[in-house]
């Protein structure tokens, strides 16, 4: 009678001992999923990636998280890393639309593992600051969705953080984040216009592409109420600071600061200048010899005075680049006046002094305030870099 007897693929038949022999501990560390195997393709993947191969490193990483889910889970926290590697190869192809679909899954991603409110607003803060750059890449289809991801993702998170009973001052990062889209909203110039990245307040009378789906109708109610929206966020977090025990004068003064802007933005100045002062009382009255209420208001300041209108991406390759040395005024109701050219490079671009003449006309500074009064500022001057 003979006797059948098995081999591991790829090893020869020998006798009774070949089980452990070389080659079937081998043939176990190498197959297909096992965690030496993974990480022989990461490693292979972030090779290529470092060399600037970034087609052959996608396909990489793409085969280690499909290794690390068969292995691991569909959704692990080590998969968060792997994604980020694969969004740095997908921006550096300009394959944004793909990029845009991995940030979705990173976020949700994020979010599933986050521990608590920091981490929650860490990835919110990192999805809407994506979302914002792609509304400002002017794609030209739908950008006001953009815009509602921005909006949406925060408004969760703060729906989550009331449901748990969080401290309020957990809001407060998330309703300043919402004032960015606020104020991305008040410029929005339709589907078929460019965006604006500079504005001296209000809607405006931009054309608005038809359409009748739900999201259009939102955003459609959102540019409706887009002074009001902006006002109820900033006194939402006013009201937060102020119920706190122990008060954060410096926070509370900056919320104050924050909706003077936001009125001095939509044109209505003596709320503007309202909330300025008392920003300035708050500082003055607050006992503390070391506190100036002067420091608030160092000099005119551009609105708004946040990074909503930048991407903190190289410009536009197709514009010119241009620099300027310039002075004027700023009046007490924060306009510009007086404007004169120090340097200007390249000096015999009219199309450089004739941007950057509209852009700061367009501008709408915080103003001056001495003693706590609002005046005019002069002789500020101010170094831009820019491109028209």
């Amino acid at each position: 009678m003979r006797r059948l007897r098995t081999a591991l693929p790829g090893c020869l038949l020998l006798p009774m001992l070949a089980a452990a022999s070389p080659c079937a501990t081998a043939d176990r560390v190498l197959s297909a999923y096992d965690p030496v195997r993974v990480e022989a393709v990461l490693a292979e993947a972030e090779a290529r990636q470092a060399a600037g191969r970034h087609r052959e490193a996608l396909r990489g990483y793409r085969r280690a998280i499909h290794l690390k889910r068969i292995n691991e889970g569909l959704d692990t926290p080590a998969q968060v890393r792997l994604l980020q590697r694969v969004l740095e190869s997908q921006l550096a192809l300009g394959l944004r639309q793909a990029a845009d679909a991995t940030h979705d899954n990173l976020y949700r991603l994020r979010l599933h593992h986050a521990a608590g409110p920091a981490e929650r607003l860490a990835a919110a803060t990192a999805y809407s600051d994506w979302k914002r750059e792609r509304y400002l890449d002017a794609g030209g289809t739908a950008g006001y969705r953009s815009l509602l991801a921005m909006i949406d993702v925060h408004e969760d998170a703060l729906a989550a953080l009331r449901a748990e009973g969080e401290d309020g001052l957990a809001e407060v990062p998330h309703l300043y984040h919402r004032l960015e889209a606020e104020y991305l909203v008040s410029t929005y110039a339709g589907e078929n216009s460019p965006v604006t990245h500079v504005h001296s307040g209000g809607v405006g009378l931009a054309d608005y592409q038809s359409a009748t789906d739900l999201d259009a109708d939102r955003f459609r109610r959102l540019r409706k109420h887009n002074f009001r929206n902006g006002r109820q966020i900033l006194e939402r977090i006013i009201a937060v600071l102020e119920a706190q025990r122990e008060q954060d004068t410096e926070a509370l003064a900056a919320a104050k600061i924050a909706l003077g802007d936001w009125y001095l933005w939509w044109h209505k100045r003596g709320r503007a200048l309202a909330n300025y002062r008392e920003a300035w009382v708050l500082y003055e009255g607050d006992g503390d010899p070391a506190t100036d209420p002067a420091a608030l208001f160092p000099g005119p300041r551009e609105l708004p005075d946040a990074d909503a209108f930048s991407t903190g991406r190289a410009p536009d390759p197709y514009q010119q680049p241009a620099r300027a040395l310039v002075r004027f005024e700023v009046s007490r109701l924060g306009e510009v006046r007086g404007i004169e050219f120090l340097e200007l490079e390249p000096d015999d671009a009219p199309g450089a002094r004739s941007a950057l003449y509209q852009l700061l006309k367009n501008y709408r500074f915080r103003p001056l305030l001495r003693d706590g009064e609002v005046v005019a500022a002069s002789n500020v001057v101010r170094r831009y870099r820019y491109h028209y």
